[in-house]
């Protein structure tokens, strides 16, 4: 529509161009020359209407004012035509992932991010997802900080790090850069037990040449504490060497850390390495939250110390169940306002990783509300933050399919009890809320089967195998449907892919065997309802269908053992003839 207008303005204007003079008479050769410049005028406005409506850029910053102004349906269409135009046009996939995410649709927003990430490789690293700007940053600040360290140019490293602690300046998970100044220094896990030892010595020297100066002395720390945690390693139980190495190594740090809390210059990462160490050397509570204390007095609303706090009261090490989350909550609303939403949506960002949970909404009391309404912030402060954007949108499937879980675990209760409505609608509910949740698309046509609704459970079980194509339930259940249905030729193929998913199916086999004994193919049948006996011994339908196939080929001594086995193993299959 805003097209077509824009077309009949510009003819309008070639119309007043053509016709501004056409009562005054004029020369031969001025006719001439009013012609040409009419002529190339209006060709310039044609080239320039072609331009703008083939060029990806013009509809990509249109759609970027309509976004800004909330006009989200008319942005996502202008998005969807630069894409069209340009489709490895990067900055519209971003652009449409945000429109997407405004329409609630964060799992088409995710796609969309990714899909940028992967056309721009400048977009650098976000944990598994991602790669975002504010890695390239992270990693200059790091590379200048080793580089300044191996060059033994001490009064510039404190220089940046003293930079960096009076801007106070961070990311939009909230860690300070400062943090990545210090990170520069430790070795990689990979590294070998010499080059931490070297690392070591070489900031004990940084240290003796720069005693009144605090950044060598958290420097050191710090790498030992990683050191340290590189000893105990990752998993639940520790070798006894590395249990020592871990203790021997945590405690030089906290004496570096004690020696460093005596110079007159303060290190907001003083807190943050003294916490990381406190929870390995296992101290109280009482201790830990006077460390904890003392922090935020000092900084209060540094993410970081949050962030260890929480990992403290995780009921691995020494908190309780819903401890964390109760926690956290006090701590963003004695922030309050807009900052304290921010840091809970930070925490939660920098905890949702797989070494603490799979998902952070299936814990109790994570306020999606919260999270979301942290994120806004966020995003407002970091407007240019596509990690703010990928991790909020992220966020938002993971509680949709917490949500949807919920619905599917009740629907599955429902099923076994019998109630078939009630499963019906829980089905629903969570397709709703997660469009590709296969057991749901399976579960939802068993039931429409059970209903008699085949054409329903035939398109569920379709739609299952179109997100996962080898899901072997829905394989098994199409089959049964198609079965029903007489199409014989196709539930045989349904069957046949099931046991090739999952060889040791024995009800595959079972209905399998049925179908061609439908079609005559005796033999088949047999060897199928066998299969199914030999991988599932106590199958007493498999016996009860062998029993009467061998009875209808005339072996009543085959069919007698095989109906004497199903009694035995069911008294409800006990025969009267």
């Amino acid at each position: 529509m805003r097209t077509q207008f824009r077309e009949q303005w510009i003819l309008q204007i070639v119309f007043l161009l053509l016709n501004q003079n056409e009562n005054r008479p004029m020369p031969c050769m001025k006719v001439k020359i009013y012609f040409i410049s009419a002529a190339a005028a209006l060709l310039a406005i044609v080239a320039l209407v072609f331009i703008l409506r083939y060029n990806a850029a013009y509809y990509c910053q249109r759609a970027s004012k309509e976004l800004a102004k909330g006009d989200t349906d008319n942005a996502l269409a202008d998005y969807d035509k630069a894409i069209k135009l340009k489709p490895d046009y990067f900055a519209a996939y971003i652009g449409r992932g945000s429109g997407k995410y405004k329409k609630s649709d964060p799992r088409g927003a995710l796609a969309d991010y990714n899909k940028a990430i992967g056309l721009n490789p400048d977009l650098n690293h976000a944990p598994d997802l991602a790669q975002t700007p504010e890695a390239i940053v992270t990693n200059e600040i790091a590379m200048q900080s080793l580089a300044l360290f191996e060059a033994k140019d001490y009064d510039k490293l404190d220089a940046l790090a003293a930079n960096l602690r009076s801007s106070k300046e961070r990311y939009a998970d909230g860690v300070w850069k400062l943090t990545c100044a210090y990170d520069g220094l430790v070795p990689s896990n990979g590294s070998s037990d010499e080059e931490w030892e070297t690392r070591l010595s070489d900031i004990g020297r940084w240290a003796v040449a720069k005693p009144d100066s605090i950044t060598p002395q958290v420097a050191w720390a710090n790498v030992l504490v990683a050191y340290a945690w590189k000893a105990r390693g990752a998993g639940y139980t520790v070798s006894s060497e590395g249990s020592q190495l871990f203790g021997q190594r945590l405690i030089e740090a906290i004496k570096i850390l004690n020696e460093a809390k005596t110079k007159k210059e303060q290190c907001p990462m003083y807190w943050r390495v003294l916490m990381r160490a406190a929870l390995g050397a296992q101290l109280d509570k009482v201790r830990f939250n006077t460390i904890f204390n003392e922090a935020i007095k000092a900084e209060p609303d540094c993410e970081g110390y949050y962030y260890r706090r929480v990992v403290y009261l995780l009921p691995r090490w020494y908190g309780s169940e819903g401890e964390w989350q109760n926690d956290l909550t006090v701590s963003a609303d004695k922030i309050g306002g807009e900052n304290g939403d921010m840091l809970y949506a930070q925490v939660i960002w920098n905890m949702n990783q797989p070494a603490y949970f799979e998902n952070p909404f299936r814990e109790d009391s994570v306020s999606w509300t919260r999270v979301d309404k942290g994120f806004a912030v966020i995003e407002d402060k970091f407007p240019d933050s596509l990690a703010a954007k990928i991790e909020r949108a992220r966020l938002a499937v993971l509680f949709n399919n917490a949500q949807a879980a919920t619905n599917y675990n009740r629907g599955c209760v429902e099923d076994e009890k019998g109630d078939l409505d009630g499963a019906l609608a829980d089905y629903n509910k969570a397709i709703e809320i997660n469009p590709d949740y296969v057991l749901a698309y399976n579960n939802r046509g068993n039931v429409k089967k059970e209903k008699g609704d085949w054409n329903g459970a035939l398109a569920d079980y379709n739609k299952a195998i179109e997100i996962e194509p080898n899901h072997v339930l829905a394989y098994y259940g199409r089959g049964a449907v198609k079965s029903e249905k007489n199409d014989w030729g196709g539930a045989l193929a349904d069957y046949d892919k099931a046991i090739e998913l999952k060889p040791d199916f024995a009800e595959a086999y079972f209905t399998r065997g049925a179908v061609k004994q439908a079609k005559h193919d005796f033999a088949g049948a047999l060897a199928d309802f066998t299969k199914a006996i030999e991988l599932k011994p106590a199958f007493a339908q498999a016996y009860v269908a062998r029993g009467n196939l061998e009875k209808y080929k005339g072996d009543a001594n085959g069919a007698q053992a095989d109906f004497k086995k199903a009694t035995e193993l069911n008294p409800k299959n006990a025969r009267t003839n």
